[in-house]
């Protein structure tokens, strides 16, 4: 009874199986606080992340994006985003020179 309940509540969660991974969102919010898998939804796969610990004892995560629009390091103290520092900004491709206008002969 009670999976048939979850299955009318959540239907593509239960009907694509726990494999598939949600795509990223750019829009989702992250703010101070929030959780490692908050901010994972939110952002997307990261490119890496490294665990350890504070001189307390609490859990230390830190996510790193080296690419897209939220680029940066993101440290989490005891399961809660604690700290987020923005990753360099991109750099733009240099414009293409537009060609030098011919001079045209002068009329007599």
């Amino acid at each position: 009874m009670v999976f048939a309940l979850r299955q009318a509540v959540y239907p593509t969660r239960f009907a694509e199986g726990a494999a598939a991974a949600p795509p990223a969102s750019t829009t989702g919010a992250v703010a101070l606080g929030h959780t490692e898998c908050d901010v994972v939804r939110g952002i997307g796969a990261p490119d890496s992340v490294n665990f350890s610990n504070n001189p307390r004892g609490d859990r230390v995560a830190v996510i790193n994006y080296t690419k897209g629009q939220r680029a940066g390091i993101y440290t989490f103290t005891a399961g809660r985003l604690s700290s987020i520092e923005r990753g360099p900004e991109p750099v733009a491709p240099p414009k293409p020179a537009k060609p030098k206008a011919k001079k045209k002969p002068a009329a007599t």
